[in-house]
């Protein structure tokens, strides 16, 4: 385990050196500071305000991560709704993202706000660099409304390129899950009814992703990946196919996994006849 020093009274992190356990093993703090990560810290760390701003402040932004990263402190639903509604916490709510089980939903108007600010900073130069990695940490903990919430949440008036976007997302693995899911539609659909519902002035900004998701050009896009990743499957169990069906089909498998309760309950009683 990597050490992860305290901050002191000044804002800067304790360079005392970790204690020793056994002979390989360090705690995770100094022995001054050994108590430090007890308690409710995230609640302290909010009342005192040292969340803001932390891509402007590399030691506190460090001790932070690190405390986040080890899980010495644990972050709940009740300390993000204690958080004010501001982009100044951006970067906070961005690593609670990466490394706890942060979820949008826990607080909706102030991930919408992260979320948001985050889309504009994707590639900007800056004192931390962000990109779509960031965005797609955002919905870890829930990928499919968390992708589509996201999507919501993007600053319309800046130009983009849906279809190039959408191709990079299939290319990670928790795209699987939103490629298989079965009410995409619905959510499609859901999307739509909130695009249409917002001001004149914000649809006209939001036209081009209102255009591809009620046009079915997503839904369309997303139905040809599903067929194209069964398609790949089937390619690679080709050649193995035939030894496959030998060695693993019996009756019973047939029964457990080609039929429902009523099928097997008729079927096994045929078979005792």
């Amino acid at each position: 385990m990597s050490a992860c020093y305290a901050i002191t009274s000044k804002g800067k992190r304790c360079r005392s050196y970790a204690t020793i356990q056994g002979l390989t093993e360090y705690t995770p703090t100094c022995k001054a500071h050994k108590n430090h990560f007890k308690g409710d810290l995230v609640s302290k760390w909010i009342h005192k305000r040292i969340l803001t701003n932390l891509e402007f402040y590399p030691a506190r932004r460090i001790y932070i991560e690190s405390a986040l990263q080890l899980g010495l402190v644990h972050v709940k639903k009740e300390h993000i709704l204690q958080i004010p509604q501001h982009t100044s916490y951006t970067y906070f709510i961005l690593l609670c993202a990466r490394y706890t089980d942060f979820m949008l939903d826990w607080n909706p108007q102030l991930s919408s706000k992260v979320v948001r600010t985050l889309w504009k900073r994707v590639g900007s130069i800056g004192p931390v660099l962000i990109t779509y990695e960031d965005i797609f940490s955002m919905f870890r903990t829930n990928i499919v409304s968390g992708f589509y919430a996201s999507l919501l949440a993007y600053p319309h008036s800046i130009s983009m390129n849906w279809f190039e976007f959408f191709e990079r997302c299939s290319e990670k693995a928790w795209f699987q899950e939103l490629l298989h899911c079965s009410h995409n539609k619905k959510i499609i659909d859901e999307v739509v009814v909130h695009l249409k519902k917002l001001p004149l002035e914000q649809i006209a900004d939001q036209k081009k992703l209102l255009q591809i998701f009620e046009s079915g050009q997503y839904l369309f896009w997303l139905l040809n990946k599903k067929k194209a990743f069964y398609a790949s499957l089937e390619s690679r169990i080709e050649p193995i196919k035939e030894e496959l069906l030998t060695v693993s089909w019996s009756p019973e498998r047939v029964m457990e996994w080609c039929m429902d309760e009523s099928q097997r309950d008729f079927w096994s009683s045929r078979l005792l006849m």
